[in-house]
């Protein structure tokens, strides 16, 4: 319970700087430059009083190359659109909020760790203690603030259960793009980098393929960096310079484009297992397990304060 403490207040300070945009002014922003080769999204607005200039599309930290894609179709150069300004820092301002999926989980998951704690260490001093009569010991006033406690305790649960929902719902994405990308038209791509991503932590180092490539929707050139529907990392380097051979900047290769959404593709519709997959079907069914037990236990408790007749 003790060690979740730091760490809900760092998910606290996360969380909060991914909420805090959604309290900025709204303005009307003019997009100034908008494609690949200005090197991204300009725009003009108007803030006390003042005329200024920003590049930053979204408040999100991350923007991969598909949403870059996306980015420039819905930002043309010319026309005008919301967009929102921070009251503290007029300079600072974005065309779009990100989203607060991830925050929120991150500040959940930490919260829902020390209730489950607290609430275990509750159970275990009540364990301790002798039984006593309701009509000796204990007034109706105590049980009903207990079974308030628990209440509270049944909310955040059913948080933590959501979190374990939106692992499930991460896993889930992977298995519906993998069996929708078998009816994607294949189109002739070209690779443009090649490389192996790292990604550190402190027991190990995993490795990912992060491939460049573009291909050609109409008259327009789109660029890409999907390989498959699932991440593929994995601390087998070798096996990440295997995949990297077969598509070397400058080949030529067959790639799969999903027709409804043209900024998604996939150079592998084939491979549908990682352990990036694995990882996300456990967690999910590990939190939602966990949580039904503890629910269950709690309601059952609860029912039978309530069957004895009190309040």
């Amino acid at each position: 319970m003790l060690l979740s403490l730091p760490l809900l207040g760092s998910m606290k300070l996360i969380f909060w700087d991914d909420v805090r945009p959604y309290f900025w002014n709204d303005a009307t922003c003019t997009i100034i430059e908008s494609g690949r080769g200005t090197g991204g999204i300009r725009y003009r607005y108007e803030a006390e009083g003042k005329v200024r200039e920003s590049t930053q599309v979204t408040t999100s930290k991350r923007l991969s190359i598909r949403d870059n894609e996306r980015n420039f179709s819905a930002y043309p150069a010319g026309v005008q659109t919301a967009c929102h300004v921070d009251p503290r820092n007029p300079d600072n301002a974005a065309l779009r909020l990100g989203p607060l999926l991830f925050p929120a989980i991150s500040l959940v998951l930490p919260l829902s760790f020390f209730v489950l704690g607290f609430s275990q260490w509750r159970t275990g001093r009540r364990a301790d203690q002798p039984t006593r009569d309701i009509a000796v010991g204990e007034t109706p006033a105590d049980v009903q603030q207990d079974k308030n406690s628990d209440l509270v305790s049944v909310f955040v649960l059913l948080l933590f259960f959501l979190c374990g929902l939106g692992m499930l719902a991460l896993a889930g994405r992977s298995v519906l793009t993998y069996f929708d990308a078998q009816s994607w038209p294949q189109m002739q791509c070209e690779i443009t980098g090649s490389t192996v991503t790292t990604y550190t932590n402190k027991s190990k180092n995993t490795y990912g393929p992060n491939i460049i490539y573009h291909y050609q929707v109409g008259e327009r050139d789109v660029y890409s960096s999907d390989y498959a529907s699932v991440d593929k990392q994995t601390s087998d380097r070798g096996a990440v310079e295997a995949i990297l051979a077969r598509y070397p900047r400058g080949a030529e290769v067959p790639c799969y484009v999903n027709p409804v959404d043209p900024t998604q593709a996939l150079l592998d519709r084939d491979s549908f297992w990682s352990w990036v997959l694995f990882g996300e079907l456990v967690i999910g069914l590990s939190f939602a397990a966990v949580v039904i037990k503890v629910l269950v236990e709690l309601v059952w408790d609860w029912l039978k304060g309530s069957a004895k007749g009190l309040p």
